[in-house]
């Protein structure tokens, strides 16, 4: 007698290792170990004229050069795999606060977003009204879209779908600070 093959039998183990995994990362969060590491996270230049940069985690970096500062992707809430599948996610503003403050980014001219996923774009409303209040959202219309009018900052993006460049054009520059 044949035996029946059943259809997720060889996507079980890893199935239940990655619910696994997305419990364990719900439990405790990524953005908590980085900035821990010391001597890997400030790594500051002796030179004036030199560009100081510092690792946030999840893509996010703060670049310095002089006083200039530019905020690239900021997230620190990490909600892990299994709340951010099933269960309406937000930033949390204690754990923002909590990375942020060790920052003085209150003179920073941009939050420059690579794209509109919610890893990149979460934190940003947060960061933008509390530790970095002057500076420009730079993302594309989809960022602009998502941040909208709830977030308080929809007003401060500046799109740039429009500017990018291709094979034959190059793009417009923009110009901050």
């Amino acid at each position: 007698m044949k035996r029946k093959r059943r259809f997720l039998a060889p996507f079980r183990r890893p199935l239940l290792i990655g619910i696994f995994c997305g419990f364990v990362s719900s439990t405790t969060s990524c953005a908590t170990a980085a900035p821990a590491i010391s001597g890997v996270i400030d790594q500051s230049t002796a030179s004036e004229d030199g560009v100081r940069l510092i690792y946030l985690g999840t893509g996010g970096w703060i670049f310095e050069r002089g006083n200039d500062q530019v905020i690239t992707g900021p997230f620190f809430s990490n909600p892990g795999l299994v709340k951010t599948g099933l269960l309406p996610i937000r930033s949390d503003s204690d754990v923002v606060d909590e990375f942020m403050s060790q920052y003085d980014v209150s003179g920073a001219h941009v939050i420059l977003v690579g794209h509109a996923h919610y890893d990149h774009l979460m934190d940003v409303p947060r960061i933008a009204l509390e530790h970095a209040p002057s500076a420009r959202i730079v993302g594309s219309k989809t960022v602009r879209n998502t941040l909208g009018t709830w977030s308080g900052v929809g007003e401060r993006v500046d799109e740039v779908n429009d500017i990018a460049g291709d094979e034959s054009t190059v793009g417009t520059w923009l110009s901050y600070g």
